[in-house]
């Protein structure tokens, strides 16, 4: 990895942390940019993880993403930078009735 790589600390919450089986985890990003964590993950991780991020390579309307424990709308998704020592908590949808 290059010295402009960063690192950011990501944290699995419902459903999530059962399919990644962590509770948390460092994750060192070549690239700044949140929708690109969101595609690394969605690779690293079962498809499970995956439907919940993206419908077919958009990303989903629904998800739950905050940086720093402040929300981050779907549509800001692609143009969020992620800096060193970000904390991203990732939520999977919520459903039921």
């Amino acid at each position: 990895m290059s010295g402009e790589d960063l690192e950011v600390q990501v944290h699995f919450y419902g459903v999530l942390r059962e399919i990644t089986g962590k509770s948390s985890e460092a994750v060192l990003l070549g690239s700044p940019s949140l929708e690109d964590l969101l595609k690394d993950l969605s690779e690293r991780y079962p498809a499970p993880f995956k439907v919940f991020f993206f419908k077919g390579e958009r990303l989903a309307p629904q998800i739950n993403v905050f940086v720093n424990r402040a929300v981050v709308l779907p549509q800001e998704i692609p143009d969020r930078r992620l800096h060193h020592g970000d904390q991203i908590d990732l939520f999977a949808p919520v459903s039921g009735g």
